[in-house]
């Protein structure tokens, strides 16, 4: 083998190459030249059409082989006598054998391999083609080649965690995928995430990969002001990153980040996520062991941070907003808009299945006389103990909101009536074992009413089903409260004939001489039935059953207190003026408890307050009003003199 190939072959394949050989002081204005220095010490110019990805080529820093038309290497200098070893055959040399094969077809060619710029050209011998191998070496090409690697793999990486971080809207979903995305990207040994709702609220674990049960439940919840018992906790407390370059030699990680990955842990970095100084979440990132580039990647990683910062806040902020659109601020449970959106999806999907959905109205027994007695803030501590109570008692498929006020509405998917009866029991009870201390130290009880109903057996849409419910509810309220009503049809059949059969019944009770008094007095109450039941969301039949009232309370006004109350026993026995009686049954009680049962307040049906102040205008023209003003609720005489009529 020959150690030194001739001149003119050399010139020859550089030129095949689209390079040229010059002598040094050669003039050549064009192109991009580099030294080259000859095995016989002859210093060269080469120089070629594109800039170069080596500089200078010293004598050890170059070398050729000449390889046969057979694939023998016949000749070899420089460098490559090294490179080559003791190959006789170029095509025994994976990465150089492929290039021979496309010499033999005329096809120059070129590869980098291990800092090292390979050049073949083929040298065209009788009917086949020789090749000519140079090689230069190429640290500089190396260094590029790693440099536009480490890009990629940023530019890979940061293109996935966006992907990622842009499909998603709410915090755990995006946690979540973020967290793997890092892992796969960068091949993490793991990647944990920790997020906070609030400046005072502990950071909690939102996602994580590659850390077993044991290290998970150690780290679940991350809190600044108890101390530094972990790594993530002296980084949030300080605010700062930090890097630890093996964990198992640092007493703080050794026994948390050391054990509870799955795979060996090597070096470790902390990021807090702060927007505006503000401390949004953590980011602890642990490498697998031996992963050298890992401390390389710090800007890598900090971009990583940055990234997730942004997002997380702003999922924070868009649930934020979700929360205040669709959970009442107070008792932190879905309000009505939420409520009615879940029970119309609810009964879509109940339609597909031929499903059952259970509805209850709830509403606090006393409320406003517990207002009233103890104040507004009180109040709200009892509506927020109620709301607790339903959390804790429905099913994780079913919604508890508030409906208004004091009034509450659960919704129970696959629910048929016996679980749903069964279930309003429970939060009953629930709720009655409540204990209210008021601010003197003195216990309170809490009861609730509720009304049950189920689609679609009740109602076949949802405002029908919550109808339904309401009325069951009603008739808890009117009877003994405390207590679990579910519908089945007589307490409420509100179409327009029965409504019109409910007038009709009354008008029919009156002697024809005194119908044509009577209607005038129904239209008279028209007004103010309407004005009350705005405002106190009457039913269609509550509102007849008020007039249906006030016509007998017409037509009585001939007869004794004695007759009015025979009378009245004997319409208790028309089941088809049950409303009606009841609602006359409480009408000597007063608001200020001096009534015959001393029944006060909102303790007395709803429907007999406002029957009371509905007799007092219609037929007193308002006079007990200055007589006696504490028979009669306050605030519905004020919704009543803010009529038409009134005024």
């Amino acid at each position: 083998m020959q150690h030194g190939p001739p001149d003119n072959e050399l010139h020859a394949a550089l030129e095949t190459l689209g390079l040229s050989l010059f002598r040094t002081g050669g003039t050549e204005d064009s192109g991009f030249p580099a030294r080259f220095v000859l095995p016989d010490g002859r210093a060269c110019t080469v120089k070629f059409e594109h800039p170069p990805l080596v500089g200078y080529f010293g004598s050890d820093l170059h070398g050729a082989a000449f390889v046969g038309v057979s694939g023998r290497i016949e000749s070899i200098w420089g460098v490559a006598c090294g490179l080559l070893g003791h190959a006789t055959d170029i095509r025994t040399i994976p990465f150089l054998g492929s290039f021979f094969r496309n010499a033999q077809r005329g096809q120059p060619g070129g590869v980098y391999h291990e800092g090292f710029r390979w050049y073949v050209c083929p040298i065209k011998v009788g009917d086949g083609f020789a090749a000519l191998f140079l090689v230069f070496e190429a640290g500089e090409e190396g260094e590029a080649r790693a440099q536009a690697e480490q890009s990629h793999r940023k530019a890979d990486v940061l293109k996935k965690i966006g992907k990622v971080l842009t499909m998603h809207q709410t915090l755990q979903p995006m946690a979540v995928a973020a967290a793997h995305a890092i892992a796969t990207a960068t091949e993490l040994a793991a990647v944990m995430m920790w997020v906070r709702s609030s400046d005072d609220d502990p950071l909690e674990l939102v996602a994580s990969v590659g850390a077993n049960r044991q290290g998970i439940a150690a780290l679940s919840k991350i809190d600044p002001t108890r101390g530094k018992s972990c790594i993530a906790e002296v980084s949030a407390s300080s605010g700062r990153f930090l890097v630890v370059p093996d964990v198992k030699q640092d007493p703080i990680t050794a026994d948390l980040e050391g054990k509870l990955c799955y795979l060996t842990a090597g070096g470790l970095m902390v990021w807090p996520l702060t927007i505006g100084g503000r401390l949004v979440g953590l980011l602890e990132l642990v490498a697998r062991a031996g992963d050298e580039a890992f401390l390389t990647n710090e800007d890598l990683y900090m971009t990583v941070a940055e990234h997730l910062a942004l997002a997380f806040n702003s999922a924070l902020m868009f649930e934020a907003a979700e929360r205040q659109a669709t959970y009442d601020p107070l008792t932190g449970i879905a309000n009505h808009r939420a409520m009615q959106d879940f029970l119309y999806k609810r009964i879509l999907e109940a339609e597909r299945s031929r499903s059952e959905i259970g509805v209850i109205m709830l509403d606090v027994d006393h409320f406003r006389r517990f207002n009233e007695e103890e104040g507004h803030d009180a109040g709200d501590r009892v509506l927020k103990m109620v709301a607790q109570v339903l959390k804790s008692c429905v099913r994780e498929y079913d919604l508890a909101a508030r409906y208004g006020g004091e009034e509450f509405t659960i919704v129970m998917p696959g629910a048929d009536s016996d679980t749903t009866f069964a279930a309003g029991e429970r939060i009953r009870a629930a709720i009655a074992e409540l204990d209210y201390k008021s601010a003197a130290g003195e216990s309170r009880g809490i009861t609730a009413s509720l009304g049950c109903a189920i689609f679609p057996t009740n109602g076949a849409d949802s405002p029908a089903v919550l109808k339904a419910a309401d009325l069951a509810l009603y008739e808890a309220k009117r009877t003994t409260r405390n207590r679990v009503v579910l519908y089945k049809g007589e307490c409420a059949n509100e179409s327009a004939s029965s409504v019109e059969s409910l007038l009709s019944i009354v008008l029919g009770l009156i002697p024809v001489e005194e119908r044509s008094q009577a209607q005038a007095v129904l239209e008279t109450s028209r007004g103010y039935v309407a004005h009350v039941s705005g405002h106190f969301g009457f039913s269609g039949l509550q509102q007849q059953t008020l007039q249906a009232a006030i016509l007998l309370l017409c037509h009585w006004t001939r007869q004794t207190r004695a007759g009015q109350f025979q009378a009245l026993d004997k319409l208790r026995q028309d089941k088809r003026l049950h409303a009606v009686t009841a609602c006359l049954s409480e009408l000597e009680e007063r608001f200020d408890g001096r009534g015959p049962r001393k029944v006060r307040g909102d303790q007395i049906p709803l429907l007999t307050r406002v029957l009371c102040a509905l007799q007092a205008l219609v037929l007193e023209q308002g006079k007990p009003f200055v007589r006696d003003l504490g028979k009669f609720d306050p605030e519905i005489v004020a919704l009543m003199a803010g009529t038409d009529q009134a005024a």
